[in-house]
């Protein structure tokens, strides 16, 4: 097994904090103050020798001189893991209906421990998606949404390809956004559609 990333934390501020005093026995637990999750158990403690292993991973004993264990080279970096901070249930995080459903099914994630997974999935449900020209036409410029025309902006296009974000005044397109000075788009416009997800100006 590994730590979570809670545990380690509460084993260092048992031992950091709290000053949590360890003398080895057979079936004890350790860590380390490596940048890790790996955990350790003692296997057995005599006069002379420390017996360890990981608890994952390998099967291989290793031994140290009892003497030092705790206090000498690599013995003050290790962590005591009492027995209390590995049962302790793990937190549950509640994530709502819209969340699962518009962030990890569409992802297709089920590991949430995995946070880059998570991150990715947040920032794919984040970004606006672009329509294909085929899904977002042209229409005729005079096929207008329904609402008062003066608040809906617009893509609109020329004769000559020309492109520009706009909204109809009741008399001309104007460039958007919506302003008490519209100017004018500079060429006649023949068609219009949804804009893209970000509203900014496109160029001629």
């Amino acid at each position: 097994m590994k730590l979570t990333p809670q545990q380690k934390l509460d084993a260092f501020s048992h031992r950091f904090y709290s000053n949590g005093q360890w003398e080895p026995k057979a079936g004890d637990h350790y860590t380390t103050s490596r940048a890790d999750l790996e955990l350790y158990q003692v296997v057995s403690v005599d006069e002379n020798i420390v017996r360890t292993r990981y608890t994952e991973g390998s099967d291989t004993i290793a031994e140290w001189p009892a003497a030092g264990f705790l206090t000498e080279g690599f013995g003050p970096k290790r962590v005591f893991v009492p027995e209390w901070i590995l049962s302790q249930p793990p937190k549950e995080y509640l994530i709502g209906d819209v969340t699962s459903e518009k962030v990890f099914r569409a992802a297709g994630l089920t590991n949430l421990s995995d946070l880059q997974g998570v991150f990715d999935a947040v920032e794919k449900a984040l970004t606006p998606t672009v329509p294909s020209p085929d899904e977002n036409p042209w229409r005729p410029w005079k096929d207008m949404p329904i609402g008062d025309q003066r608040f809906i902006v617009r893509e609109v296009c020329g004769e000559e390809g020309q492109t520009a974000l706009a909204y109809w005044t009741g008399r001309i397109f104007a460039f958007a956004p919506v302003n008490d000075n519209p100017v004018e788009v500079p060429f006649k416009v023949t068609g219009q559609r949804t804009p893209p997800p970000t509203h900014r100006e496109i160029d001629s």
